[in-house]
């Protein structure tokens, strides 16, 4: 197990071969390999790679063994400068200070969280790597590797995509019953038929999330949870958004409801988004609510 000290621990500093250590200070746009001799190294650490940085990599050293080293050493500085760089912003990201009575990280666990997050620069991502280690640090074992694994190669519009799949996903809003956490389609249509395009979960959206690994393959499922709840005027989130049903009614005879099914790794994933209100939806869910349960909804607020 690690605990939270294991972050004072984590300094800029490498052991070569050779027993020389040289020690990583960063600056606003580059690092500095300040080595016992005194020679000051500048390792440029940026968002992109320009071509004359790759070249470098192939720098022409005849065979010569101590250049092969020197380059070496050269291109292993700059690329621990750069996953140093991206563990210290996304660990200062996690706020872990503010964790009271933090659990351990297992080992495993945390040794693919730091290789994942040494990867990334992207900021998007960065962050929600940063609401995973803290959601660890305060639940344990909330998040998977399965989850880890999918953060090493989501693209940025992905994530997008993902977070308009999580805006409009219903969640119940009791703790004390089973967690249910779906996206309601009935109130378009068949989502395997582009039923819901218009809020931009087309068919080929979908299947995009499928591929992820974020969503259930079969896009028609019927789930009885959520005519449930509606039913018998349990509170449940759209998204951020807080809604209690009132105006109580006798029940329908039919609970079955169409909606499309997150995957343990989509849940997870889903708890560490910051999700943002789709008035279009609402409104259609709401007036679909209206229709079907004969039920009125209240907003109350938004999640926190």
């Amino acid at each position: 197990m690690f605990d939270l000290k294991i972050f004072d621990k984590i300094r800029a500093e490498f052991q070569w071969s050779n027993n020389r250590k040289t020690t990583l200070k960063a600056d606003t746009e580059s690092q500095l390999a300040h080595s016992e001799n005194g020679q000051v190294i500048q390792l440029q650490v940026h968002n992109h790679f320009d071509i004359k940085d790759v070249q470098q990599l192939a720098f022409n050293s005849n065979g010569d063994v101590p250049m092969l080293l020197q380059n070496a050493t050269s291109r292993l500085a700059l690329e621990q400068a750069v996953k140093q760089d991206n563990l210290e912003k996304t660990v200062k990201e996690a706020q872990l200070e503010t964790v009271n009575e933090p659990k351990p990280f297992e080992k495993d666990w945390f040794m693919e969280w730091m290789a994942v997050a040494q990867t990334i620069s992207k900021e998007e991502i960065r962050k929600i790597l940063a609401a995973i280690l803290k959601k660890e640090a305060q639940d344990g074992h909330s998040t998977s590797l399965k989850t880890l694994e999918v953060l090493k190669t989501i693209e940025k519009d992905e994530l997008e995509l993902f977070k308009l799949f999580c805006n409009v996903s219903f969640k119940l809003a009791i703790e004390q019953v089973p967690e249910m956490t779906v996206v309601v389609a009935e109130p378009y249509g068949n989502p395997s038929r582009n039923a819901m395009k218009e809020i931009g979960l087309s068919y080929e959206n979908l299947t995009k999330l499928q591929d992820l690994g974020l969503i259930k393959a079969d896009l028609t499922s019927n789930h009885p949870g959520v005519g449930i709840v509606i039913s018998n005027s349990w509170p449940y989130f759209i998204g951020p958004q807080l809604f209690v049903p009132t105006e109580k009614y006798e029940p329908v005879k039919d609970y079955q409801v169409q909606v499309v099914l997150f995957t343990k790794v989509g849940k997870q994933l889903r708890e560490c988004l910051e999700l943002e209100s789709n008035t279009s939806y609402e409104a259609k869910f709401n007036e679909w609510v209206n229709e079907k349960f004969k039920k009125k909804t209240d907003t109350i607020q938004e999640a926190g």
